[in-house]
């Protein structure tokens, strides 16, 4: 999906914050852990994992659920990923995290989730 991302922002430079994906990774599979009924996902927890990031950064960013069946197609994910508008943005400084967890289920059905998000340096100065 990164490639994808990274086609779509063509000539700009895109600039990956590692240590947020690590964290949009964890919350993808919370979310599947709460869809599916096992741990529910709070307002409250789904915040505080992000709450260090917005320390320094301002966030954009959302995730992506797909249900995908018998021989997947990353398709239908790619073309949600790019009605998002995030891969648009742009300024100094500016970076991008991209996470995916996929639970697969019987009979060939995968649970996908694709957390992408944009980070605004909080302390650079505004674009002109």
């Amino acid at each position: 999906m990164q490639r994808e991302f990274e086609d779509l922002r063509g000539h700009r430079p895109t600039d990956w914050n590692r240590s947020l994906s690590n964290t949009l990774k964890k919350l993808c599979k919370r979310f599947e852990e709460d869809a599916s009924g096992m741990q529910p996902l709070t307002k409250e927890e789904h915040e505080a994992q992000l709450d260090k990031f917005r320390q320094t950064y301002n966030l954009v960013g959302f995730p992506i659920h797909e249900k995908l069946a018998e021989a997947p197609s990353l398709k239908p994910l790619v073309e949600r990923l790019k009605n998002t508008n995030i891969w648009l943005a742009d300024g100094p400084k500016i970076q991008f995290a991209l996470a995916a967890y996929v639970h697969p289920y019987p009979n060939n059905i995968a649970s996908v989730w694709v957390y992408v998000a944009a980070l605004h340096d909080a302390r650079a100065p505004p674009a002109p």
